[in-house]
């Protein structure tokens, strides 16, 4: 949980440095497996606008509920079409989650791809993830809300 804190941390200090950036808070359940629902927390600041497309950085903890597995800590960057291109925005991402395992916490790649939308400070998000693991890939959906904080006054 702690390594969740500073993540956030970081993502929130980020946010607030580069000026008028929102930062967006999550919430998603995902598809049930094995008797383990995945509830994922989220944070996302903008780290750079290019005009036509924004990169996001993401940090999450996604715990496991039905079961007693420790709860996993990611960070990805995050691509996306910008605003004006519409309400409905897909998005593609990459990073690394951590995995509980036999032999502990293990750091593994992810990709992430998506739909967004947002109605003024509220948003629902389409993730789907694969995570890459020894035994291949792991793949999961989730639907989730969103809501954006505005840090200097952005919109």
């Amino acid at each position: 949980m702690r390594r969740h804190v500073i993540l956030a941390g970081a993502l929130l200090a980020l946010g607030g440095m580069a000026g008028a950036h929102p930062v967006e808070v999550g919430a998603s359940v995902g598809l049930p497996r094995a008797d383990i629902v995945p509830v994922d927390l989220s944070v996302t600041s903008p780290l750079l606008n290019a005009g036509d497309a924004t990169v996001w950085g993401r940090a999450d903890v996604t715990f496991g509920l039905g079961t007693t597995l420790t709860p996993a800590f990611g960070a990805s960057l995050i691509a996306q079409p910008a605003e004006r291109y519409g309400a409905f925005r897909p998005f593609v991402g990459a990073g690394a989650t951590t995995i509980s395992s036999t032999s502990g916490l293990e750091l593994r790649p992810v990709v992430l791809a998506g739909l967004q939308t947002r109605f003024d400070r509220l948003g629902v998000r389409l993730d789907g993830a694969m995570i890459f693991t020894d035994y291949g890939p792991r793949v999961n959906a989730a639907l989730g809300l969103t809501y954006r904080f505005d840090l200097g006054g952005s919109k």
